[in-house]
């Protein structure tokens, strides 16, 4: 008797099975008779095995195969295996490193591959850590069969990769090659928050990253593509600017968000491979000023900025037309076909006409700028100036004798020109004409008189200005007295007026032959006369007095 769904005895049901005809026909076997059965059936198939093998020494041909024999041929076959799969993956290693492909079934190479970056990662590596590099990038390479070397899909090899550098002894420049598309995320990234000091290419290539526009199908950007550059970072500055000041924060803050933490798994391969001395201690690898990662405990983090998850779409749209709306305003100033205004935001379409027009004026002006005439001073040769100088002061103090060539006469006498007042400021000329050799004593006897003009009587012959026997550093007689004078704090005016000598000369050729010396010029002209920098007083006495 069964129980029914309601919980009472159902008497029928037995008798509706005895009277079924699926049950009705079908014998309950009995258990001993099953056993039989099942025995009979085992010594058929051992009858079968016996007969299809030859019975060996000792053995029954009814029970030949004992539980020893059975377990001894599997562990021989087990070493032949792994014997075999030893000598094919050392083979493999050896075909890789030469450079060559493996000619190794896929599911082979895929085996040898798992197993050659497990030693890579952990501690039982023989290669280097450059070699060990050179392998990871080989197996991404492309079998002739069309399959990479290795079966890892590319972001587990990529992953593999940065744990590799990570955790091995490599040079900074194997970070550039393991971290390539982060680092160039993060340059558009810092080029965005320092505008200001990154450049016009830095700051174009970013806002293309972060955009839509399409610069390749552009003609005017193929030939002004340096104005539109330095255009476009002009107006980013000036939005930029005006976002801050709108919404009291920075517009990157709402274009690709801001830094956050994020569990990272590099894969199931290296997970285990960390050493136990490591999983208690705190690792963090930086590899630009913006990613860090982190492992604490054996489980890593990754710090940087997500701009795929937590970016505006919608300031990358404004991007696009602000770049958009400064093409069509260079195209109007060019001449060029004029485009539809771009769709965007009034206030910031003013903000993008005030900055391109602010750069169409400071493009205007240096075109301005470069049209006038510049005056070239070649000051190279200031050197050959100033020796043509000090010869023709020489010459005048010193005078020349002309020689008087054969054949010409020389006047004895000249009529007398009377002044007759009609012009009193012409020159008087003597009455008679010096002679050669007074010529030599008196080197300015045609000297003419102003009226008004006070004229001494007599003046002493001038000297040659030569060297002395113990003047130092080249300097003159008359350098040499002009300079102790100025040290002694006497004025040298009525000593340059009594020698006939030129202020500005004397002080220049002064200057200049105490240069390598001093290093700086140590007389200057004043209003009142030379006069001697206060500064190189003493340095001056010392050199004087230690000649």
């Amino acid at each position: 008797m069964r129980e029914d769904h309601c919980g009472r005895y159902n008497e029928t049901t037995m008798e509706e099975n005895r009277e079924s005809k699926v049950y009705g026909d079908v014998r309950v076997p009995d258990r001993d008779e099953l056993r039989r059965q099942i025995a009979g059936e085992s010594r058929k198939s051992a009858g079968a095995a016996a007969s299809s093998r030859p019975p060996g020494p000792g053995r029954s041909p009814w029970n030949y195969i004992t539980e020893e024999d059975l377990f001894r041929d599997f562990r021989e076959d087990a070493r032949r295996r792994q014997q075999k799969e030893d000598e094919g993956y050392e083979n493999f290693r050896k075909v890789v490193r030469e450079g060559r492909m493996p000619a190794e079934p896929y599911v082979t190479r895929v085996r040898y591959c798992r197993r050659w970056v497990q030693e890579l990662l952990g501690p039982e590596r023989v290669e280097s850590a450059s070699e060990g590099w050179k392998i990871l990038v080989r197996f991404d390479e492309t079998a002739p069969d069309g399959f990479s070397l290795s079966g890892y899909m590319n972001p587990t090899l990529d992953q593999i990769r940065r744990y590799y550098v990570m955790m091995s002894d490599l040079p900074r420049t194997y970070v550039g090659k393991a971290f390539q598309d982060e680092i160039r995320r993060d340059e558009y990234i810092l080029a965005l928050l320092m505008y200001d000091e990154a450049d016009d290419d830095q700051v174009w290539n970013a806002i293309l990253h972060f955009s839509h526009y399409k610069e390749g199908k552009s003609h005017f950007f193929e030939m002004h593509s340096g104005e539109m550059k330095k255009a476009v970072r002009r107006v980013y500055g000036a939005v930029a600017d005006a976002y801050l000041e709108k919404h009291k924060r920075k517009l990157t803050d709402d274009l690709f968000g801001e830094p956050d933490t994020h569990v990272w798994y590099p894969s199931q391969v290296i997970s285990p491979r960390l050493p136990q001395e490591l999983k208690k201690k705190v690792l963090t690898f930086q590899v630009d000023p913006v990613l860090t990662y982190t492992c604490r405990r054996g489980h890593w983090t990754e710090t940087c900025y997500f701009p795929e998850l937590f970016g505006s779409k919608i300031l990358r749209e404004q991007l696009k037309q602000m770049c958009r709306e400064t093409e069509r305003l260079l195209r109007e100033a060019a001449g060029f076909r004029k485009l539809k205004p771009a769709d965007m935001d009034e206030e910031l379409r003013q903000n993008v006409k005030n900055a391109v027009g602010a750069y169409l004026r400071e493009i205007a002006e240096a075109k301005r700028e470069a049209a006038r005439p510049k005056v070239h001073i070649d000051l190279g040769r200031l050197g050959s100036i100033r020796s043509d100088a000090d010869y023709t002061r020489d010459q005048l103090l010193i005078g020349t004798e002309d020689e008087e060539p054969e054949g010409e006469l020389v006047p004895e006498e000249l009529p007398h020109v009377e002044n007759t007042g009609a012009e009193p400021d012409r020159c008087r000329v003597p009455e008679e004409l010096p002679s050669a050799e007074s010529s030599a004593e008196d080197p300015l006897p045609d000297r003419c008189q102003v009226p008004g003009e006070l004229v001494p009587e007599e003046l002493p012959p001038a000297e040659s200005p030569a060297l002395s026997s113990d003047s130092p550093y080249g300097l003159t007689e008359d350098e040499l007295k002009i300079l102790n004078m100025l040290i002694s704090g006497e004025s040298p005016a009525d000593y340059i007026r009594s020698r006939r000598l030129f202020a500005s000369i004397i002080a220049d050729s002064i200057n200049e032959k105490l240069f390598d010396e001093i290093g700086d010029s140590v007389i200057e002209e004043t209003d009142i006369g030379l006069a001697l920098v206060e500064d190189y007083a003493d340095d001056l006495r010392d050199l004087l007095d230690g000649k």
